[in-house]
């Protein structure tokens, strides 16, 4: 059994672009904050909520019907847009 330690590059990879998915993640959330509040000119966090439903629902249909991850994200996003 290899140490924890004994990541190398690979690990450092990893962590590289799970650091620039978390970034895109909250570049897309931000955005669309800034969005809403110049068209509206009202704070609205529901976006970030709504967000967190379709990504519970992608989780959902993901474990619990078996559903491949591409298949259950635009099945995600056909109803987080109903």
């Amino acid at each position: 059994m290899k140490p924890v330690i004994d990541g190398g590059l690979q690990l450092f990879l990893q962590r590289v672009f799970d650091s620039l998915n978390n970034g895109a993640v909250y570049a897309v959330t931000a955005i669309a904050l800034v969005l809403i509040f110049k068209a509206t000119t009202l704070i609205n966090f529901a976006g970030a909520n709504i967000a967190m439903f379709g990504a519970y629902f992608t989780w959902w249909f993901f474990t619990r019907f078996g559903i491949p991850i591409w298949i259950a994200i635009f099945a995600s996003m056909a109803i987080m847009s109903a």
